[in-house]
Order: structure tokens, then sequence, then C-alpha cells
């Protein structure tokens, strides 16, 4: 199972956070991590820009889709519940449908044997 792991900015510059999201995928039997390049700033997600820049918006979620897409995963992990929204339309809108899952949800998924 290719996961794509998107670390939300929110996260970025919390000490441990982003690391403990990798130990976790790390320890999923089966599960190969991929990295995103590293963000520079939003997928567009944030707060309310989303609905008060909806162009910039778009243009935002579109280039982090895209590098999700060139990654080529089974599914996409990111534990902010905006971005998870922002990536999955994102991805729909590129063609690319996919899952895109709070850690907790794949987690929960993996203990039902059953990862999507």
């Amino acid at each position: 199972m290719r996961i794509a792991l998107h670390v939300p900015c929110t996260q970025q510059g919390l000490a441990g956070e982003a690391e403990s999201m990798r130990r976790l995928i790390d320890q999923l039997p089966g599960a190969i991590r991929l990295e995103l390049p590293v963000q520079p700033g939003c997928c567009g997600a944030a707060g309310t820009y989303c609905m008060n820049q909806p162009a910039i918006s778009q243009q935002l979620g579109a280039t982090v889709a895209e590098q999700i897409r060139m990654l080529h995963p089974d599914i996409v992990v990111s534990a902010n519940g905006g971005c998870r929204a922002q990536l999955s339309q994102a991805l729909f809108d590129l063609g690319t449908p996919m899952l895109v899952l709070h850690p907790a949800e794949l987690v929960a998924d993996y203990l039902n044997g059953r990862p999507e």
C-alpha cells in the first residue's frame, strides 16, 4: 500500500508532529510511505481562505494534488480536516479521485483488516 503523507501547514512547525505521523505509517504492515515535496505554504484550505479567495485556494489545492498524483499513491493521509476536504476535491478535479484519510482512519482500516 503506497501512502502519500501530507503534512498540513498547521503541523509543519510543531515539534514531532510530522515525525509521529511518519513513524505511524512506517509501522503499518505493507505500507510504503511517500513524502510530498516540502510545501512552501498552504494547500489552500486554511480557515475561511477557501471561501474568501476561492480562485487562489483552488490553484493551491491543484498544485498539491498534482504533486500527490505524480507519486502514484493508493491513499493520501492528512491530519487536518480542511486539508483532507481540499485535497480530495482537487484530486477529483484532476480526474484522480482517491481516499484522503485521517491517520486514525487509516489505522482503523488496518486493524479491521481492510486497508482501502
